[in-house]
């Protein structure tokens, strides 16, 4: 298995701003994004109080008609809990079968990334030219690049949200870089 973790609030923005369903209620600026992630983890604090915080991101919809209806927006809050996600995976599919990609390495040297890929997988070695063409595979997508920088109040909430679950994955992988997440 691999996971590809990125900064879940770098993560989030991209998403809203990805995806129609999102800015068009809220409002395609850095008003509209706000006021998504102060409704968001909202109806995630209030269900986590009444449900638990792993119940509410692994069940989320299933638990009451008050989270069923907001959970349409809320799963993109809960893809970047990936220390949560992570910690329950470990137990079905043990650590030594998992590859955990920062995506900041994938990044900044993305055929060296994809070469310890190759390797994890057990595939035969790739020569550079086709890590050349695998590195430029596709596109990069990020939806947010063009927008300004997040409102502090909304990256404020996202950091405190993300952070027990920012440190937990940075535990799990023994890579400390995933505490830099946390950081004001």
């Amino acid at each position: 298995m691999i996971l590809v973790a990125r900064d879940p609030v770098a993560r989030l923005k991209s998403a809203f701003y990805g995806y129609f369903h999102y800015f068009s209620k809220y409002g395609k600026n850095n008003t509209g994004f706000t006021a998504y992630v102060k409704e968001q983890v909202g109806a995630f604090q209030t269900c986590a109080a009444q449900f638990g915080a792993s119940h509410c991101a692994f069940l989320f919809e299933a638990l009451s008609a008050r989270e069923e209806a907001i959970y349409f927006h809320a799963d993109q809050l809960m893809r970047g809990m990936y220390g949560l996600f992570l910690e329950v995976w470990f137990r079905f599919i043990p650590p030594a079968n998992w590859m955990i990609v920062h995506s900041d390495d994938f990044f900044s040297n993305p055929k060296e990334t994809l070469s310890k890929v190759v390797d994890f997988l057990g595939l035969s070695k790739v020569n550079e030219t086709v890590l050349e063409t695998m590195a430029k595979a596709g596109n990069v997508n990020s939806y947010a690049k063009d927008y300004p920088p997040i409102e502090p109040e909304a990256k404020r909430l996202l950091q405190e949200l993300y952070r027990p679950y920012n440190t937990l994955l940075a535990q799990l992988t023994g890579d400390p870089r995933y505490e830099q997440w946390n950081q004001l």
